[in-house]
């Protein structure tokens, strides 16, 4: 993920996510997060809507952190992950994640 055009910086966060995704009630799902520009930036993490995932913070590996995504909530909810380094007035918003329980 790249900054948007209305907040270019040199330090920036790549997701390896960039697509919707789904989800069964009770699975999880681990985004990794790479830091550029910065030995010393640690980007934020969270969902829009708390009450359809839950955030963890998982590990640190160099410039790369982990986070991961509970689902949580009612089957067929869905809400935004987004992320953002200390600062920053923008917030990258990584694609929505969707999740369906199929049973």
């Amino acid at each position: 993920m790249l900054p948007t055009e209305n907040c270019q910086t040199q330090v920036f966060v790549v997701s390896d996510t960039t697509l919707p995704f789904t989800l069964k009630r009770g699975s999880a799902y681990r985004f990794k997060m790479t830091v550029n520009g910065s030995m010393t930036a640690v980007p934020s993490f969270t969902v829009g809507n708390g009450d359809v995932l839950k955030t963890q913070f998982v590990a640190k590996v160099g410039n790369d952190y982990y986070f991961r995504v509970w689902a949580i909530g009612t089957p067929g909810t869905s809400t935004g992950v987004y992320t953002t380094l200390p600062g920053r007035e923008c917030t990258a918003a990584l694609y929505g994640g969707r999740w369906l329980s199929t049973g």
